[in-house]
């Protein structure tokens, strides 16, 4: 029987070497000199694919060579074309020109085998330059700028020190990060200020860049001496601190002068607690493209959410299915192992996936050891599965391994410190648990049948795949393809191969039961049709409730979501008055309005709605909001239609798509623009007369090339402007007649020369007397300006 075992896993290996056969590799060694690294250091270098360590600054080095060099020799297929940095092991210490700027990617074509050298003038840890945002550091950078370098500390808490042109020479440099080896000289009590001299070239000058900030306290941030953003809640004592880190990437922008002043007030009293597990007290900032920022952010939680989803939920369900079956027959002990180690699986994969969703350094830490310790009881029950499932009697060091996890998990939860050599044992751990269920695998392929050796091959597939993901944590093996997560898959290779063995065991049941289908086959044939027709029909009512439950709940979800959008309240101008109404249909749609008023009083309202219904029409309002908020106020009406439209079409959206129209409203003029929208619908006072304005579009989301136009208008007191979505123009009567843009022109001349309130008012009996009591099947929405 082992031949079952050994030849599926030579032909894996015979199908994946017969592959790379068909591929010429070249070898290409890297040689780098520099006379500037200090002694003992090491370098590595970062590049874009496997053998590179895929961007780390640390997971891949050179070794030391006699000539004073380092060096290594890679294998890569012929044309590959390869990018690349070298490091000391962190992006803080990357390589730098003569000049102390970070260098552009290395560019290599894989064509015969080479020796490529390369002469290292310095590095960024070792350079003294002023804090530069330029475009060429930023295109070197590929567009993301870490700001380390150059920062000003001082102890205490003082409001004037984020005045930029407050003198803070006398200021000690430090370190953001505050780690254990980098603590200012000064210690840290608790609480302190940060001050950062950026020189900023003009084309960065009103450019919205993203900005992150990675904090383990709690932060103030001002940029030119005006708040920006707070992060949690800086306070002198630990009782009103209140730690956050935010995830999302947030956005800042300089005004058009080359020097400016970022400071941070920040406060983080957990140190002391934290550093046990080598984590620092500090922040860390980070500028980047926006929409490269967003954008990253939106797909890796779209990621860890389904990777939360399948691999926490999935083991779970499973342990729930084995507990029950355990429940119903608890002769079968490896159904109670099984679940235990698959409800620890679960666990562990839950936490592992929660990053981008914890905002508490301490709850990160807390999910960490819960991870640790839910491995080492996994891997245990795991064991006690195999000793089961092969009908194996346990030996007596068996135990042995359930005592390691206790007390392995003792020293993970209450001795921190011993970190190192608490990871030495734990690893050494797993090593061992895969050896024994390599041992029990053998056993069982040598007297057991196919059912039974092959829940033996599941079990090694999942405990080789978290060795291999724990070897990919500690660098001593890259991730295959660019995943940083495996072990996940060897649980489901596990899941898998423990069915099938209980496939076959109920068939096997089957066979054992066969006699007692003859004595069934003699009931009435009549009387279990009839049996048979009643429960489909108690199922089908009862899926057809469920059915109409889940669809009445994501309804309501949506409608909640659509109105969460809308703005909390209405601008206040002196010459204008607004008013605004929305009635949502009976099946969610995906109308939205927005306000922006700026500085100078200029108003900038948006009105739009997105394609589809529920759900859907939601992702798309709440992305448009997001970029309204984002850019509503600072660009131009078209160059947002367009920055939109690039943005959707990179998100992705399938046949989603929003139309929209803004005006912006200044000193009784109007400037518009519309993507798919109605017309907007003027009223002039002096004449009595109402202006149809019509302006085509493409809905944003659509054509990158499409050109907007702008429409401009002079009013005068008394003119009143409706704008409204396309749920009135196009709405029903129980005659199944629509009503049209005629009809609508005709509604709002009746009222027009009256308050914003009357025209609503009547809008709205408008509605009322046309439907004649027939449901609407889509959003209505107006905003009624009144110049006065």
């Amino acid at each position: 029987m082992l031949y079952k075992i050994i030849f599926p896993i030579l032909l894996i290996l015979i199908t994946s070497c017969g592959h790379s056969d068909k591929v010429q590799e070249k070898s290409i060694t890297f040689k780098v000199f520099s006379d500037t690294c200090p002694p003992g250091s090491k370098v590595y270098i970062a590049g874009n694919n496997k053998e590179l360590g895929n961007w780390n600054a640390w997971r891949t080095p050179l070794s030391k060579q006699g000539d004073g060099s380092w060096s290594r020799t890679f294998k890569f297929p012929k044309g590959a074309q390869l990018e690349f940095k070298f490091t000391k092991g962190t992006w803080e210490t990357e390589a730098v020109d003569e000049y102390g700027m970070e260098m552009s990617n290395i560019s290599h074509t894989v064509t015969n085998d080479s020796t490529l050298t390369f002469h290292i003038i310095n590095w960024r840890d070792q350079v003294e330059v002023q804090t530069v945002l330029s475009r060429q550091r930023f295109t070197n950078k590929a567009g993301n700028l870490e700001l380390i370098e150059n920062w000003k500390y001082h102890p205490g808490d003082d409001s004037t020190w984020a005045d930029p042109d407050f003198d803070d020479s006398s200021w000690e440099s430090a370190s953001t990060v505050l780690d254990s080896a980098n603590m200012p000289s000064s210690g840290w009590n608790g609480i302190g200020w940060f001050r950062l001299h950026i020189t900023v070239d003009s084309t960065f000058w009103h450019v919205p860049l993203a900005l992150t900030m990675y904090q383990t306290g709690a932060s103030e941030l001002f940029l030119d001496g005006k708040l920006l953003y707070k992060f949690g809640n800086v306070d002198s004592s630990i009782s009103g601190e209140k730690i956050y880190w935010e995830k999302n990437p947030k956005h800042i922008t300089f005004d058009n002068q080359r020097h400016h002043v970022l400071a941070v007030r920040y406060s983080n009293f957990s140190y002391e607690k934290i550093k046990k597990y080598n984590v620092g007290a500090g922040f860390y900032i980070a500028l980047g493209e926006l929409d490269t920022y967003v954008t990253d952010r939106v797909s890796h939680v779209r990621v860890f959410t389904s990777y939360q989803y399948i691999f926490s939920i999935g083991p779970i369900a499973l342990a729930l299915v084995h507990l029950l079956l355990f429940a119903f027959y608890p002769g079968a002990k490896e159904n109670l192992y099984y679940a235990m180690a698959m409800a620890l699986f679960g666990i562990l994969s839950y936490t592992n996936f929660s990053e981008p969703f914890i905002s508490d350094v301490g709850l990160l830490i807390k999910y960490n050891i819960i991870a640790n310790i839910s491995a080492l009881f996994a891997v245990t029950f795991a064991i006690f599965t195999a000793y089961n499932s092969f009908s194996f009697k346990a030996p007596r060091y068996s135990y042995a391994f359930f005592i390691c996890a206790l007390f392995l998990s003792s020293l993970i939860w209450f001795s921190p410190v011993q970190y190192r050599w608490i990871n030495f044992v734990f690893y050494s751990f797993l090593v061992l648990a895969t050896v024994e269920i390599i041992r029990i695998l053998v056993k069982s392929g040598l007297k057991k049948e196919f059912k039974g050796w092959i829940t033996g091959f599941g079990l090694l597939i999942a405990i080789l795949s978290f060795v291999y993901q724990i070897l990919i944590n500690i660098n001593i093996l890259n991730p295959n393809g660019g995943s940083g997560v495996v072990y996940v898959y060897g649980v489901m290779v596990l899941g898998i191969a423990f069915s099938i063995n209980l496939s076959l065991n109920f068939a096997g049941t089957q066979k054992n039961l066969k006699h007692q289908l003859v004595q069934v086959k003699q009931l009435s044939q009549k009387a279990l049709e009839q049996e048979r027709h009643a429960r489909e029909e108690e199922i089908n009512k009862r899926l057809l409730e469920a059915d109409n439950a889940r669809k009445t709940q994501e309804l309501e979800e949506a409608r909640k979501l659509q109105l969460s959008m809308l703005p909390k309240k209405i601008p206040q101008l002196p010459n204008l008055d607004i008013a605004v109404y929305m009635k949502p249909a009976s099946e969610v749609g995906g109308d939205y309005y927005d306000f922006h008023l700026a500085k100078d009083n200029t108003l900038t309202i948006a009105i739009g709605d997105a394609t589809g219904h529920g759900t859907k029409a939601g992702t798309m309002v709440a992305s448009i909001k997001s970029l309204f908020n984002a850019f509503g106020g600072n660009l131009e009406i078209t160059e947002f239609f367009q920055r939109c439209t690039t943005i959707l079409k990179d998100m992705n959206l399938g046949n989603l798509y929003m139309a929209m129209l803004l005006l912006r409203f200044q000193n009784n003029k109007l400037i518009a623009s519309a993507a798919g929208m109605p017309p907007v619908l003027i009223y002039k006072n002096k004449t009595g007369s109402v202006e149809e304005l019509i302006m085509k579009g493409m809905p944003l989301g659509g054509s990158l090339d499409y050109d907007y136009k702008l429409e401009n208008r002079n009013l005068t007191a008394g003119d009143t402007i409706l704008l409204m979505s396309d749920g009135f123009p196009e709405l029903f009567n129980d005659n199944k007649e629509i009503l049209d843009y005629p009809r609508v022109k005709q509604i709002f001349a009746e009222t027009a020369g009256g308050s914003p309130e009357e025209i609503l008012s009547h809008l709205k009996k408008s509605i009322n007397n046309w439907s004649n009591g027939r449901p609407q099947n889509d959003d209505i929405t107006f905003i009624i300006l009144k110049v006065k």
